[in-house]
């Protein structure tokens, strides 16, 4: 299988994608360490992520310390890093914003995808292909990964697909071709302790054919801290500005962007302020509120939008994806001053739109 055709390099500015959970008191924000959003095309080890392979499960690990450019079956250039020129095992990348396809349409590789090869045949010592995770900080993380088959259809080889904890499996699994399977854990890790994740050959010893796409994120696990005795009020922050262990309630006052992905349920006092509220769960979220005004108000994520109380929108309605509707008789009304970008709107009511 002849995968190498050298291209000219191209350059490629990522997002780091940040998850901030909402917690409460002494609680930090939390970063996840994602495989595909965190690749680098520049350095090998880079943050967290080293890539590279194992001569077998419990033995070193050694670096790509190679490069390499080629172009897909449909032109899509994509990215490699691997030990010899041309030569497996590797690690590739597409870190573009089109689909690379390969092997007569059966490898399709959408943009983000991380692709694990072994060596081929039994000659070459450097039997795994390997990414490592290695910790930043002592603390425990959420691991979560998957893997399937890299090609879907006749030519789909068996291979194998292993994580390891300081070199112990953790999980260990033997797949056919045209296969997948996950894995989820919590792994407790000193600052400096290492997650490899490894493809092989298959119980057949084949590596023809046998390399896996591969899916890795490690979250921090970041747990509150108890409130000490003796609080006279403890403002949690949970979507409004509730005192929870005393009377003394606060204003939330939004002149940022408030992102919900769930049903919202608030019972304080809310200022729309000059910030943006975004819905963008993509099943059906419930909107409890009390009857209020937003500044703008963004519906996304495709799901649908119920809307308990009246809310009145002041200065911008954006509706990218989803369905917007209402119960309890409430209404959605927007300013006449205001913008409307998407969607559609009908019947008006003095200085407002009213939306069904």
């Amino acid at each position: 299988m002849n995968i190498f055709s050298l291209v000219k390099n191209i350059r490629i500015s990522f997002i780091i994608a940040i998850t901030v959970a909402h917690l409460g008191l002494g609680a930090t924000n939390t970063v996840a360490y994602d495989l595909s959003l965190n690749f680098s095309l520049n350095s090998n080890p880079s943050g967290p992520w080293s890539y590279g392979t194992k001569t077998n499960l419990q033995g070193a690990f050694t670096l790509f310390t190679l490069r390499q450019s080629s172009t897909s079956a449909n032109g899509v250039p994509v990215e490699y890093w691997l030990l010899n020129p041309n030569d497996q095992p590797f690690i590739m990348y597409n870190a573009t914003i089109n689909t690379a396809t390969g092997d007569g349409g059966q490898g399709i590789y959408p943009p983000g995808t991380v692709l694990l090869y072994p060596s081929t045949t039994s000659g070459n010592p450097y039997v795994f292909g390997d990414v490592r995770f290695t910790a930043p900080q002592t603390g425990s993380y959420l691991l979560q990964t998957t893997v399937r088959s890299y090609l879907n259809g006749s030519l789909s080889g068996d291979y194998d697909f292993h994580v390891l904890d300081n070199g112990v499996e953790l999980f260990g699994r033997f797949l056919p071709g045209n296969s997948g399977t996950n894995y989820t854990t919590t792994v407790n890790l000193a600052a400096g302790d290492t997650i490899d994740f490894a493809a092989g050959r298959g119980l057949d010893g084949n590596g023809n054919y046998s390399g896996a796409v591969v899916t890795a994120i490690l979250t921090p696990v970041t747990t509150c801290t108890p409130p000490p005795s003796g609080l006279v009020s403890w403002w949690q922050a949970e979507e409004n500005g509730n005192d929870s262990i005393g009377s003394n309630n606060g204003t939330l006052i939004n002149n940022g962007t408030l992102i919900i992905p769930g049903a919202w349920t608030n019972t304080g006092t809310y200022t729309a302020g000059a910030g943006q509220i975004n819905f963008d769960g993509p099943g059906t979220q419930i909107i409890n509120h009390n009857a209020q005004s937003i500044a703008k108000l963004m519906i996304s994520g495709g799901g649908e939008k119920l809307f308990k109380a009246d809310i009145f929108i002041q200065q911008e309605l954006n509706l990218q994806d989803g369905i917007l509707a209402t119960d309890n008789h409430s209404r959605i009304l927007v300013d006449q001053s205001a913008t409307i970008t998407g969607g559609s709107w009908c019947g008006t009511s003095r200085d407002t739109r009213t939306f069904h």
